[in-house]
């Protein structure tokens, strides 16, 4: 299961942090969560 854009477009912290919750729930073993510190903006800036 992929949450990466399904996270990404939920504003609310309280419901983010719910989702995440239950994927945590629903995986059997394993969890990886990753996330981009930087917006494409800076990215760029970086090249």
């Amino acid at each position: 299961m992929n949450l990466g854009i399904v996270l990404n477009v939920i504003e609310n912290v309280n419901e983010r942090t719910e989702t995440l919750q239950k994927a945590w729930q629903l995986s059997d073993k394993l969890l990886v969560v990753s996330v981009m510190l930087a917006g494409s903006a800076k990215l760029e800036q970086l090249n």
